[in-house]
């Protein structure tokens, strides 16, 4: 108790910065992990993102926008169509992307988006009719 009683009083930069110890010291979850402790490449940091194909700008590119609330709002992200390199899960339709599957993917140049990972069907974007402005 009265070591709660200490960190009350401290200033709130320095129980901040406790607190950031504490959380960064937690474990994951077992489904976020691998048995040999490597994060899994088909498991994706966002949840259920909300997928709005703004345009078709391109038989190559989309303009989309993506919401979702671990990784944040992209409104007109650019994504270029190309080939799988690994594995994954499409975020839009929930089937599993194998390699060599044409799929979209965030273009990004100076920063890398906290989605640049997600892979999108190609066909699931053909499906969708952009959305009218």
């Amino acid at each position: 108790m009265r070591g709660d009683a200490m960190l009350s009083d401290a200033p709130a930069t320095f129980r901040f910065a406790f607190l950031v110890r504490q959380l960064s010291a937690a474990p994951m979850p077992d489904d976020v992990t691998r048995q040999d402790g490597a994060a899994s490449d088909a498991t994706p940091r966002w949840r259920d993102p909300e997928i709005v194909v703004m345009d078709r700008l391109s038989p190559l590119t989309a303009s989309l926008t993506w919401r979702d609330s671990t990784s944040g709002c992209y409104y007109d992200q650019i994504w270029r169509i190309g080939i799988a390199r690994k594995h994954g899960v499409c975020p839009l339709t929930g089937r599993p992307v194998h390699l060599g599957d044409a799929v979209f993917r965030p273009i990004h140049s100076m920063v890398r988006p906290s989605n640049a990972d997600a892979m999108i069907h190609a066909d699931a974007i053909d499906a969708l009719k952009p959305c009218e402005r």
